[in-house]
């Protein structure tokens, strides 16, 4: 990966992969949600690699979904907020 220019070489295709924010929509149980999902991105064939934190967007972005598809009464996002207000963590 070159560190300056934030690009490295696709997988897939061979094509020049940046780090970039997409639109991303997920479905679950006929409910959806959109959120901007960080990632690296291929020029040529649209292929995406999510890492690290990436991953973690994702992850909380779907049990987001999850939870409102099931009508949770408080939803995932608010449940972290609250635990760290008051210095829990589930590690």
């Amino acid at each position: 990966m070159n560190e300056n220019e934030k690009t490295r070489p696709c997988p897939s295709c061979d094509g020049v992969m940046r780090r970039s924010e997409r639109e991303e929509t997920l479905a679950y149980q006929g409910h959806t949600l959109t959120h901007m999902q960080l990632g690296w991105y291929c020029d040529a064939c649209d292929e995406g690699i999510l890492e690290d934190a990436d991953n973690e967007v994702h992850d909380t972005a779907l049990h987001e979904l999850i939870a409102r598809a099931r009508s949770a009464s408080i939803p995932p996002l608010a449940v972290g907020v609250k635990r760290g207000v008051v210095g829990l963590s589930q590690h």
